[in-house]
């Protein structure tokens, strides 16, 4: 979880030296503009006009960024934008020409509309799971489209839905969250990484799951466009120790529930507060206890039980090492 979350953080930094060099998306004007519909390709957009200028209209200019894309009879009111780069925002500016001369006011001119307008979000690739203890599972993951304007940072991402599957891939349970819509540029690294919290569900307790994630964008006229679901991953929890007993000076007895299915468990220890761990002993998977020895006086010493090769679907994987029960010599 830790080296994770540190990954996520390098990205996070490098986005902001970015977001420092690049200029920010336009979104002055008034907007006139509605964002319809999106692919991983194309967007796009319907407008109108204010009624006292709509006389006067001879032709429309679209404009995405700063160069021209096209430009159209006053009798069209949509436009299917394509060529563009799935999961990436884009200023999209409709210019009201009149006889025959293109405006490009800002503010609030009704000469010009700017609206942000998103592609179909790409596939969650930064994402970080933990399963502690007490079976709560955290998902955390980074949303690595988002875009400033001035001085906020506006998430690409609107929703989000995280699929659970037990050990057999039969879906359990599908939960759905609603992220912070913005960031300060300026807020800690940790802000910008969004994260839910959810108690696993009985049927996966001590046995594994599997889970698929997708994001979606929410358009002007209510439609969701969803990105594809993530490959299929798999997390595995340790095996809880239910019991640390001290057997002599430097040693005590670990005990520990079984993770269904598993082949064998391995027991590692840390003296460190899990910063590093030390392989103790690789046992059956009919052990449920075995004492370990070598603990440090003064020292943040922990034990933690991996299971190893639990079948889920058609493979076998190990727990990972997500935290660890501290003992107090």
């Amino acid at each position: 979880m830790k080296n994770n979350k540190k990954s996520i953080k390098t990205l996070i930094l490098a986005m902001l030296f970015c977001f420092m060099l690049a200029p920010t998306v336009k979104a002055e004007a008034a907007s006139y503009v509605k964002q319809t519909d999106a692919t991983a390709d194309s967007v796009t957009i319907s407008w109108d006009v204010s009624p006292s200028y709509s006389s006067y209209v001879q032709s429309y200019a679209v404009y995405v960024g700063e160069n021209l894309y096209t430009t159209v009879p006053k009798t069209t009111k949509n436009l299917k934008i394509t060529g563009l780069t799935q999961g990436v925002p884009y200023s999209v500016t409709v210019v009201f020409v009149y006889n025959n001369t293109g405006y490009w006011l800002d503010g609030n001119s009704d000469s010009s509309s700017v609206a942000v307008v998103r592609t179909k979000p790409a596939k969650l690739s930064v994402t970080d799971i933990v399963w502690d203890k007490s079976d709560k599972i955290e998902f955390a993951y980074f949303d690595s489209s988002v875009y400033p304007i001035n001085s906020v940072v506006y998430k690409y991402i609107d929703g989000i839905e995280f699929k659970v599957k037990d050990v057999k891939g039969k879906v359990k349970k599908t939960i759905k969250k609603t992220p912070r819509k913005t960031v300060s540029l300026y807020a800690d690294v940790e802000d910008w990484i969004d994260s839910f919290t959810f108690k696993a569900p009985s049927s996966i307790k001590n046995k594994g799951m599997q889970y698929q994630v997708r994001t979606y964008i929410l358009l002007d006229n209510g439609k969701k466009v969803y990105s594809d679901w993530t490959s299929t991953k798999v997390i595995v929890p340790q095996a809880k120790i239910s019991k640390l007993q001290k057997v002599s000076t430097n040693k005590i007895r670990v005990t520990w529930k079984k993770v269904s299915g598993a082949k064998n468990y391995t027991i590692y220890k840390t003296t460190n507060s899990g910063k590093s761990y030390k392989k103790v002993k690789t046992v059956s998977s009919k052990t449920t206890s075995y004492t370990v020895s070598g603990f440090k006086k003064g020292k943040k010493n922990g034990v933690v039980v991996v299971a190893n090769k639990v079948k889920v679907g058609k493979k076998r994987y190990n727990s990972t090492k997500s935290y660890y029960t501290y003992y107090k010599k």
